[in-house]
């Protein structure tokens, strides 16, 4: 009573407009007869129109389902080809660069010498005077040498910029990428930029000062920069005479107090051993080896530079003597009682020593210079050692080299200073310097020879002479001024652009086997248990028994198996294919059973008081439900009477009438259509 309004609409067998509303069947209401078209009623229970909904309605879906499908492998296929080119691209780069046409990425290392050095100030009584002017020097001289340090490695990081620049174009060509500059600002110079494949390992300058006369102190360990120390020399740090044997001793227990070691392993780009190195092209490569005896082998360490530096004058001594330790002290006690004022008292002969020297003592302080260095070649046994070996031996002694800086007065107290032959033997052996006559009695050195020995009379001249140290900073300093070419390796990551189409493909499978497992699924609960299915018997959409075929149903229904009152039966929509089913939870009867459910079995009781016989077109019968409760429909909805009403009860309400498509039979068979009318609505 409630399957919709159609009136005005055409018929949906033959399109022309359908008749006027039929008549209200007796016990029916005015009001209904108006909001039903019976010949749209009619229809939907006509197997033709059924059929032709059915077909129309799957080829619609096929038609959608196809285009979705298509468009669907079209974007696979086009997404296949595309992963497919890219990792032919992505090999053939790789392939290409790596190995039939390698590209180059070139490096280089260049290993300074670290310099530490010890700067010993003559704080002699006579130099107070001047203690400004020598401090004001003695910094100057150490901002000098840091910075000529800086510029060192400056002037070595440009200039292995450039010649790196000019071997990536020899190995990769000009117009390879490969070949254009990795720039690295430089702050100094901003138009020529330092190549990022340039390394400068070592370079470190540290200074220390100290101050010595008599005897000698350290008042700035070895550290970067040159300090402020000139603030702790006060005027009275300067008192007695100098002797500069307490200074070397000084600079000696600096540096081997120094917290690093004095060699080391220049830095290595690679981890290759060098001996696995067969060829002198390939040990060149390699930074930290070089080619001895038919062998690659690893480079002698680096070695930090070591200076000591005497900054005085003329007037120290080598070393201070005590008068009682001297045979000859006794000739002098009678000089001395009868002229005080020739001879100093007892304790400052005993504080500072005798002034007076000779020229054996010179050999003291040669001996004292000549144990602060160290020459492996002059060790026979140095050369047969294992790498570890040298290196710890080497550690374990300093190569001091001693620098003297000196004023005098006049040139005439040069030269008399010159005149002494144990002074010129000792800075001879000490420094190097060589000292010649110039046929007029003066004494001349050898400026070509003398880089660590100056005596001059003008501090400008002085300052001039110092520039020398600058270059013995520098001397020997540079190492392993060759590029490292080493084939680019990052070309071998476009191997990865493979990737992408390995997963697409592993990801197709994995969906496929997904599809396989569901579809698997399905069919085995289809197989093993009760389940809901929509087949189609003659065109029409019916509901499968629990257990069933669909063969099974067709066949149920070619077998037109008479409906008999009084058996359980259910009830389904023909269109929604749900059954009727009384609803306990809220007293009513609905349309959302499903098949062989709970509350979904009617008995149909006929209202003649006919007994069990064939259910016919018709028929008037009442539905008892599952706890034998009658069904009563009215216009406010459904509800269900007692158990207790009989069959005698007379309600319009819980009566219905049986009625079968026109052209049937009037016996009702089952999985016949047919349509049950409540006489109260």
């Amino acid at each position: 009573s409630k399957l919709g309004h159609a009136a005005g609409q055409p018929s949906a067998r033959d399109g022309r407009p359908g008749p006027a509303p039929a008549a209200p069947r007796k016990g029916s209401r005015a009001s209904t007869s108006s909001s039903f078209q019976e010949e749209y009623a009619d229809a939907l229970l006509d197997a033709g129109y059924m059929e032709a909904l059915v077909k129309s309605t799957f080829v619609l879906s096929t038609r959608k389902s196809h285009a979705a499908g298509s468009g669907y492998v079209a974007a696979n296929k086009f997404l296949l080809l595309a992963l497919v080119l890219w990792s032919v691209a992505c090999c053939s780069i790789a392939v290409y660069k790596t190995f039939l046409v390698p590209s180059f990425s070139l490096s280089m290392a260049i290993a300074l010498e670290d310099v530490d050095m010890v700067l010993m100030l003559d704080t002699a009584r006579h130099l107070g005077p001047w203690r400004d002017v020598q401090q004001r020097a003695a910094e100057q001289f150490a901002q000098t040498m840091d910075g000529a340090m800086a510029d060192l490695r400056y002037e070595r990081r440009l200039e292995g910029s450039d010649f790196l620049r000019s071997s990536r174009l020899e190995h990769n060509g000009r117009w390879a990428w490969e070949a254009r500059d990795v720039h690295v600002r430089n702050e100094r110079d901003p138009e020529r930029p330092f190549d990022s494949g340039v390394r400068v390992d070592g370079g470190e300058f540290r200074m220390a000062a100290g101050l010595f006369n008599a005897d000698a102190e350290v008042v700035h360990n070895l550290a970067h920069g040159a300090g402020n120390w000139q603030a702790t020399v006060g005027e009275e740090k300067y008192d007695g005479i100098s002797a500069w044997q307490g200074a070397l001793q000084a600079c000696q227990n600096v540096f081997n107090g120094s917290d690093k070691e004095r060699c080391r392993q220049p830095f290595k780009f690679g981890s290759t051993p060098c001996r696995d190195v067969r060829t002198p092209d390939d040990c060149k490569r390699h930074d930290y080896c070089e080619w001895q005896e038919e062998r690659c082998e690893e480079r002698t360490p680096i070695c930090r530079k070591q200076f000591c530096i005497i900054l005085g004058d003329s007037d120290a001594m080598c070393k201070k003597r005590k008068v009682d330790n001297l045979a000859w002290g006794s000739s002098t006690q009678t000089v001395c009682t009868d002229h005080k004022d020739l001879c100093p008292s007892k304790d400052q002969m005993d504080t500072y020593g005798n002034t007076v020297e000779w020229s054996a003592e010179y050999e003291d302080c040669q001996a004292e210079v000549k144990s602060m260095r160290y020459d492996p070649r002059a060790d026979a046994m140095f050369k047969g050692k294992e790498q570890n070996d040298q290196l710890s031996e080497l550690n374990a002694h300093t190569d001091i080299q001693f620098i003297m800086v000196l004023t005098v007065p006049t040139e005439a107290q040069k030269q008399l200073r010159l005149q002494s032959e144990g002074f010129r033997e000792f800075v001879s052996a000490s420094t190097g310097c060589k000292f010649s006559p110039d046929g007029n009695g003066k004494w001349v050195p050898d400026e070509t020879a003398c880089t660590k020995f100056i005596m001059e009379t003008d501090s400008d001249a002085i300052a001039l002479k110092s520039e020398r140290i600058k270059d013995l900073m520098k001397s020997g300093s540079s190492r392993n001024f060759v590029p490292n070419p080493d084939r680019d390796v990052r070309y071998a990551f476009f191997f990865l652009g493979v990737l992408n189409l390995v997963f697409y493909l592993l990801w197709v499978r994995f969906v496929r086997w997904y599809a396989w497992s569901r579809a698997k699924a399905r069919l085995a609960a289809k197989e093993n248990g009760p389940t809901q299915k929509m087949i189609r018997i003659t065109k029409e959409v019916v509901e499968t028994a629990a257990g069933a075929s669909e063969i099974e149903m067709a066949d149920l229904r070619k077998l037109r198996i008479p409906v008999e009152t009084g058996a359980a039966l259910g009830v389904r929509a023909c269109l929604r294919g749900q059954c009727l089913r009384a609803n306990d939870a809220e007293g009513v009867a609905d349309g959302r059973g499903e098949p062989n459910a709970h509350g979904t079995a009617w008995h149909f009781e006929p209202v003649d008081g006919a007994g069990i016989g064939p259910l016919t077109s018709g028929q008037r019968v009442r539905l008892r439900n599952h706890e034998g409760r009658l069904l009563r429909v009215w216009e406010h909805g459904s509800a269900f009477l007692p158990a207790s009403a009989g069959s005698d009860t007379d309600c319009a309400a819980s009566t219905f009438v049986v009625e079968v498509p026109a052209g049937d039979e009037g016996q009702v068979h089952l999985e016949d259509p047919m349509r049950l009318r409540c006489l109260e609505t």
